[in-house]
């Protein structure tokens, strides 16, 4: 059964080649992985409800306000420590049609020893970014050490991460970092209550100025409901200038 639910969700992803439609989810990413064999589908949608600012969309300038990003991904395990996954990206600012943007391969999740075997749980997640060339004429690498910690009734988890151009007019600039990182209360084995934050700093030896850096932080909620399924959702709040005013996040996953 499994085989053919991934055989179906390739399918269904290289479908969405073929269609005119980013999203780069919002996500604190925790130290487990998928078992051997199983298979999570994912949908990671953004809603940008207040922002000022303008971004490039298919040679054009559109407003960031009104703007929806969707994301697909199918992960799969293939032992109990080491995943693999494929997005696909698409953009919709507001008043236009829903357009392809690129896709995104994670090569290589990988989760070190077994928990609480150190003092914190530790992963590592390399992602390779490609592109529509005419929405961005540039692929990029991305690597992200995943670090988490469990006390009582909260999960610490933080996700410190390097991004380097490796094609088009940015290939020159050096290593940019970036953070995400959350603090979750239990409240029952099915929800868990939480803050997160993320930030871009720019590059690691030439820091943008703080006004020009993004951060956010997001109340969230993380919920486990029946059939396996999975519902992150929050509110994020932008905390310099270069960052979006109001950001939604949902992100809804099953495992098969």
């Amino acid at each position: 059964m499994k085989r053919y639910v991934l055989l179906l969700s390739v399918w269904i992803l290289g479908i969405t080649f073929s269609l005119d439609a980013w999203a780069a989810g919002f996500k604190v990413y925790g130290y487990k992985t998928r078992k051997q064999g199983e298979i999570e589908l994912v949908y990671f949608n953004n809603f940008f409800a207040k922002s000022d600012l303008m971004q490039s969309f298919f040679g054009k300038t559109v407003e960031k306000k009104g703007h929806l990003s969707h994301s697909l991904e199918i992960e799969y395990g293939f032992t109990n420590r080491w995943t693999v996954s494929a997005y696909v990206d698409f953009e919709q600012p507001e008043g236009q049609g829903i357009r392809y943007t690129r896709m995104r391969s994670v090569f290589f999740r990988y989760r070190f020893f077994e928990k609480g075997d150190r003092f914190l749980d530790a992963a590592i997640y390399c992602e390779y970014y490609l592109p529509r060339k005419r929405y961005k004429n540039e692929e990029e690498l991305e690597i992200k050490l995943i670090l988490e910690k469990e006390t009582g009734p909260f999960t610490i988890d933080l996700n410190p991460s390097v991004e380097k151009a490796t094609s088009g007019p940015e290939i020159g600039e050096g290593l940019k970092f970036n953070y995400a990182s959350g603090v979750y209360h239990n409240l029952s084995p099915k929800v868990r209550a939480g803050l997160e934050f993320y930030g871009k700093i720019g590059e690691l030896g030439a820091p943008e100025e703080m006004r020009r850096q993004r951060h956010w932080i997001f109340p969230a909620l993380k919920v486990k409901l029946p059939k396996r399924i999975g519902w992150d959702i929050g509110a994020g709040f932008g905390l310099t200038e270069a960052s979006d005013d109001v950001v939604l996040k949902s992100i809804t996953s099953i495992v098969f």
